[in-house]
């Protein structure tokens, strides 16, 4: 899978979507919250279309002034099926067992809520396979792309244990 000559010596990774399938979890529960708001629910196809942004930008737009509110309907569905409704995508254990066979650095960078990542991970029994995992909350940045975009300049310093250059982002 990975050719030897192409071997990074650290790979950042997204969460959501990319080593998991966290649609079921965010469509149902953004469903529930849509109809408890008032407003017209997205198909499965229009919420995989839609959702780019994470909650706390996503939600002041979708649902103005009743955004914490709509906030406490959306955790509240998305607790009551965290994280059962979880599944790795096909090739992600794969790929994480021959990132940690080849001793490649890993960490997880994600805008998820800490708390439900670190569930997450454990519930997949993938923890061992993280260097670090560093939700959004934890380096200000607004999606997970731009986190990785920050741990690559500094990976060093924010990445205990890391290499000093950090060759690939994948998401």
């Amino acid at each position: 899978m990975i050719a030897p000559t192409t071997l990074p010596s650290a790979v950042l990774l997204d969460w959501d979507n990319t080593l998991v399938d966290s649609w079921p979890n965010i469509y149902e529960s953004l469903r529930e919250t849509f109809i408890a708001m008032n407003h017209a629910p997205w198909t499965l196809e229009e919420t995989k279309k839609r959702v780019h942004l994470s909650l706390r930008d996503s939600f002041p737009v979708l649902f103005g002034n009743d955004w914490q509110c709509a906030m406490k309907i959306y955790y509240r569905a998305y607790e009551r099926r965290h994280p059962e409704k979880l599944a790795p995508l096909p090739g992600a254990k794969e790929l994480l067992d021959e990132l940690a066979g080849k001793e490649i650095y890993v960490a997880l960078v994600s805008n998820k809520t800490g708390s439900y990542l670190r569930i997450e991970v454990e519930y997949l029994g993938w923890k061992n396979y993280f260097g670090e995992i560093i939700p959004l909350c934890s380096n200000n940045s607004r999606t997970p792309f731009q986190s990785m975009k920050y741990l690559s300049e500094i990976a060093g310093l924010c990445i205990k244990g890391a290499p000093k250059a950090v060759s690939s982002i994948i998401k």
